[in-house]
């Protein structure tokens, strides 16, 4: 039986059907589901009138519909075309019309923009009712997908990948990597670009479970290190700019999951490889090969006792042919230089509705005889090392890669003349200390002056945002060659950025600002920077940004949303946005104000060692019209180290009542803070204040906490232990032994410390850990004897419970029992 793109799922459906193939945040669905809900797709679409070989556009978030959708369309027989959800309007108006304005799939059919096409629907409105596998004929060279690349011309050219290319890839990778129904991938890459599709299908066609990035991941630092430690990733692939963002973060080396990290789409530097095998034992792969050569044509499995200081691009892969061809196509000698052409199975079918330049890159290998095998000129330099292994030394032609994305400079160079006020412009790659960066060189028409942001806002508008040069640079003349073109070589390095930018530069007006400048010039490897100079204009991107946001917090210690700095494009906004609104270590004052709004304000009681990220998530995740007064961090503090409850909430009611006028609270509090967020609420009340809400989350009843329930405790714990399974036992004899270690621990730590001094003065801004542990433990002794009372409002105990743990269940039963009467 002919093996086809979508079989290589359904084969593992078949084989795993109660296995989970895709996970997206907390959703799960099995190899049985996806099969089914693939064939309603696929059934919908012929009941629509798709026939084999018609293009079907996608334009749809990373989610289980795209999945589907994917699936879908191959089963039906069609080809299926991705469309990035973020394709700025003129380029999907011209992709559609490219395609000949074929069936549209969205996953938001509200959009304005598809209302000028007919044949549009909503991804829901395509599930058939049958869920039986259609059956429909497919040629060995039927095309499965159409990825858009940028071209030369202008515009995006479709390149025409086929069932056999792509199957011929993919067979090859699960047999060299041994792929296997326990492997956990992780897909991040967008849809419209090939690497997609071998993350998917390194799973899907192995039995193994995919995990979906959310959307727009990029902007948060930790977002993706946190997920390959949640799911227990153990492969994935990305671009050696994006590891190199991630590599540095200390929770990076616990991502101890990994078995193997793919990395492709540009240059991996030894640098990297070096300090990647520092960090992790997983296997790093170096892999290479366009698009038109379906994902890749070689692979390297990087060494580490390597002292070579190459990374080659390795050997070529699942039967694919690899020469190294000077101009007239003749091979060169073993080690010198050459163009890059594949041939073999894995060779794309050319471009879409272009013949002219499929008949120049796409020929006919003619170092094969006997049949006809299509070879691809790749326009990439390279060479053959005496290993065998080959090596990239970078393109022919105007084409680079930035952040492992394709990018035809003269696509850019192109929408950059269309601009009224531009008379030529050339577009090169720079690296700024090993990061690659786009720069914008200009020549205004007479007498006009070029903006600089009103440029970057029209490109936007026809171009992705990776392809928008960061760094423009205003010229008085273009140096010229002999034959009359413009002499690249001669285009200065980008020292004028200042002229560039159109703002004068403006030195920093305080300590903090000069401590933010450090850090951007250090990220962006360029000085002097100004206080009034705009982030992307002076190279700034989202691999950049992400870095800033790791510096401020492990060198200045200043934690924000990183979308608060991404909308704050200037030193001195930036500044402004941590002296009004974040926590800073001050010395005055007990409560902050860290977001105004003009619903009700919510206070919030930090623990005793809270830090600025105890309430990120809340502040995330709250209607940002509420408000939000939290309580400055002890260990940020330098008031008296009280630890009564009372004393706690009568000096942050004083505090809330000198700095705010607001009529109204809602009011909440963590673990023992919790019983100073309900004294709080109970003395505003009484102030004539109105509570809305009072929130607890995780807060222990203070009768809990008294010596005399501890042999009531004792009993539930033997009970459990005496009757319930060799998993409780396990858990509860877990409990005991932390109980007995922390007992010990703080016997010790009382025995070799001084008496607590309640009343003691604290001037620093920080206490040290024994102070906070001896303060906490103190505090404790407080709460034991404090005193609820009926709180006369809507109260809410929000509890964390660990569901396969039997002692946090009878921990929590206690609690609510206790609560019960009060709440």
């Amino acid at each position: 039986m002919k093996v086809y793109l979508h079989t290589l799922f359904a084969q593992q459906a078949k084989k795993y059907p109660q296995h989970i193939a895709l996970k997206f945040g907390d959703e799960e669905m099995t190899y049985e589901t996806l099969e089914e809900k693939s064939n309603q797709f696929a059934n919908g679409l012929v009941h629509h009138g798709v026939k084999p070989g018609d293009k079907i556009a996608l334009h749809i978030e990373r989610s289980f519909p795209m999945i589907i959708a994917i699936l879908g369309c191959l089963k039906s027989g069609a080809t299926y075309v991705p469309i990035s959800t973020k394709a700025p309007d003129k380029r999907f108006h011209f992709l559609m019309e490219d395609l000949g304005n074929p069936l549209l799939i969205c996953g938001n059919i509200e959009n304005e923009k598809f209302r000028k096409y007919a044949h549009v629907q909503d991804f829901k409105q395509m599930l058939y009712a049958d869920a039986s596998r259609p059956e429909v004929p497919l040629q060995d060279e039927s095309v499965a997908v159409i990825l858009y690349t940028s071209g030369s011309t202008g515009n995006p050219k479709g390149v025409l990948l086929s069932h056999e290319a792509l199957v011929n890839r993919l067979v090859w990778d699960r047999h060299a990597y041994k792929h296997s129904s326990t492997d956990v991938v992780l897909q991040h890459a967008s849809y419209d670009f090939d690497f997609s599709i071998l993350e998917i299908f390194m799973a899907l066609a192995s039995g193994g479970k995919l995990i979906l990035a959310r959307p727009d991941f990029h902007y948060d630092s930790f977002y993706l290190i946190q997920l390959i430690q949640k799911e227990h990733i153990t492969k994935m692939g990305m671009g050696p700019s994006l590891l190199k963002a991630y590599i540095h973060f200390p929770a990076f080396e616990e991502c101890t999951s990994l078995k193997q990290v793919f990395l492709g789409g540009e240059t991996l530097h030894y640098n990297l490889q070096t300090t990647f095998h520092k960090k992790s034992s997983a296997e790093l792969i170096n892999i290479y090969g366009p698009t038109e050569a379906s994902i890749s044509i070689t692979n390297w499995s990087c060494k580490r006792d390597d002292k070579s200081h190459i990374v080659p691009i390795g050997y070529p892969i699942a039967d694919m042919n690899i020469y190294i061809l000077d101009e007239e196509q003749n091979l060169v000698p073993d080690g010198e230089i050459g163009e890059i052409c594949a041939s073999g199975e894995g060779v794309a079918l050319g471009y879409l509705n272009r013949p002219e330049l499929t008949q120049s890159r796409f020929l006919t290998d003619p170092f094969i005889q006997g049949k006809t095998v299509r070879m691809y000129r790749t326009g990439d330099l390279g060479r053959k090392l005496p290993s065998g292994a080959y090596e990239f030394l970078g393109r022919m032609d105007t084409q680079v890669k930035i952040r492992g994305l394709r990018i035809e400079l003269e696509e850019i160079e192109y929408n950059l003349n269309l601009h009224d006020d531009i008379k030529a412009s050339v577009v090169m790659k720079i690296e700024f200390e090993g990061v690659d960066k786009l720069v914008a060189y200009v020549l205004p028409v007479s007498g006009k002056v070029i903006q600089v942001d009103a440029v970057k806002n029209a490109l936007a508008k026809n171009l992705p945002e990776y392809m928008v040069p960061g760094i423009f640079m205003l010229m008085e003349s273009f140096q010229l060659t002999p034959n009359g073109k413009i002499d690249r070589k001669a285009l200065p390095y980008p020292d004028k950025l200042r002229i560039l930018s159109n703002r004068v530069y403006a030195p920093a007006e305080n300590k903090e600002q000069e401590r933010l400048i450090h850090l951007w010039e250090k990220v962006l490897k360029m000085k002097p920077i100004g206080v009034h100079d705009v982030f992307r204009d002076i190279g700034g991107d989202s691999l950049a940004l992400l870095e800033i946001h790791h510096l401020m917090k492990d060198e200045l210690g200043i934690t924000l949303p990183i979308a608060s700095i991404t909308n704050t494009i200037t030193i001195k906004k930036l500044d402004n946005l941590i002296q009004s609104d974040t926590l800073k270590k001050e010395t005055t004052g007990h409560v902050k104000l860290q977001r105004d709004g003009t619903k009700t304000p919510i206070v919030y009681v930090l623990p005793i060692y809270g830090t600025i990220n105890s309430f990120d998530y809340m502040l995330d995740n709250l209607h940002h019209e509420h408000p939000l007064i939290v309580t400055v961090p002890f260990e940020l503090s330098a008031y008296p180290a009280t630890t009564n409850i009372e004393r706690f909430a009568e000096m942050y009611v004083q505090s809330i009542l000198e700095k705010f006028t607001y009529d109204r609270f809602i009011i909440g509090g963590f673990s023992v803070s919790g019983l100073v967020a309900l004294e709080m609420a109970a003395i505003l009340k009484s102030k004539g204040k109105s509570i809305e809400q009072l929130f607890l989350v995780d807060t222990i009843h203070p009768k809990l906490l008294h010596p005399g329930n501890a042999l009531k405790k004792f009993r539930l714990y033997v009970a459990e232990f005496l009757t319930g399974d060799a998993h409780s036992q396990k858990a509860i004899t877990g409990i005991a032994v932390d109980y007995i270690r922390r007992a010990l621990s703080s016997w010790l730590r009382l025995f070799a410390s001084e008496p607590f001094q309640g009343n003691k003065e604290h001037s620093s801004k920080a206490h040290s850990k024994n102070e906070k542990e001896l303060i906490y433990a103190k505090m404790l002794d407080d709460a034991r004897g404090y005193r609820t009372a009926p709180f006369p409002g809507k109260t809410i105990l929000i509890s964390a419970l660990d569901v396969e743990n039997p002692t946090s269940l009878v921990q929590s039963n206690m609690s609510q029992r206790y609560w019960k009467k009060y709440i």
